[in-house]
């Protein structure tokens, strides 16, 4: 019937534009960045151009979004990260956040919690990419001197302040050897155990040849996710999101989306 039909569609879909800024680069990444390096040819510190470059990135985004209100929701950062700390780039988060734009930062992909802990100190992260090694307290800094107590005190802040982790299942099996290609040696089960607000995400469509549905079936199959968890899980990822509308309107959007996904969970009698 034309009703159910309706029922079938679910809500309407919704974007939002995050810009990605680089860690580092060299000039043979794009004719974009081999001008720009040159224009700093004079700056003898790379790390100062790298900051350079995301602060010209977010000074535009923000331009765009409020000059010609195309939805650009979030500033992002990725590439690698040991040697390449968050501090380098200080000053475009500082100027996202001091312009209303949410923050997301590839973190504890390649390395270990305190490319978490900078993100969430240095940046103002409001999410955060993989998050891979977040238990891993054989990778904390030298220098900590209570490694399992600074993991553990990492963990619970990211609980109490909800800071999402964006979990990339088929990109961090790709792109680590140490999980030997076995999902059962990824930290999602504990993520998951320790009340952590994740999501899952599909990190790089085209180069990992993934999407989120099958982002949601590897998850369901390799951890055997009740009901009740994939619903957080996924749920999460609407609430969390960076939507391009005034709060109000993004609570009634996601009203909607629970509504609809519970109706699939009656329909298909899913239960825990």
């Amino acid at each position: 019937s034309d009703e159910s039909d309706e029922e079938d569609e679910g809500p309407e879909f919704r974007y939002g534009i995050i810009v990605c800024a680089m860690r580092c680069f060299t000039r043979d990444f794009s004719p974009y960045y081999e001008e720009f390096c040159s224009w700093h040819d004079y700056n003898d510190d790379p790390h100062k151009v790298y900051g350079l470059a995301s602060l010209a990135l977010v000074k535009a985004a923000v331009a765009v979004r409020d000059k010609e209100k195309i939805p650009v929701v979030a500033l992002d950062i990725a590439g690698q990260e040991d040697g390449y700390p968050a501090k380098d780039h200080v000053a475009a988060f500082d100027f996202a956040h001091k312009n209303f734009m949410r923050k997301t930062v590839h973190a504890s992909e390649g390395f270990g919690p305190d490319s978490i802990f900078q993100a969430l100190s240095d940046l103002h992260a409001d999410r955060i990419g993989h998050g891979l090694n977040l238990f891993s307290s054989s990778m904390v800094a030298e220098e900590r001197e209570h490694r399992e107590e600074f993991v553990e005190g990492l963990i619970e802040s990211m609980a109490n302040s909800r800071t999402c982790i964006e979990v990339c299942l088929s990109s961090n099996l790709q792109t680590n050897p140490d999980l030997k290609n076995d999902l059962r040696l990824h930290p999602f089960r504990k993520m998951v155990e320790r009340k952590l607000a994740v999501t899952l995400c599909s990190d790089n469509c085209t180069v990992s040849k993934t999407n989120v549905l099958r982002e949601i079936r590897l998850a369901v199959d390799s951890y055997e996710l009740t009901p009740h968890q994939l619903r957080d899980i996924v749920l999460s990822g609407f609430k969390r999101s960076f939507m391009a509308l005034p709060y109000i309107e993004k609570r009634k959007y996601n009203r909607s989306v629970i509504a609809y996904y519970d109706s699939l969970e009656k329909r298909f009698g899913l239960q825990d």
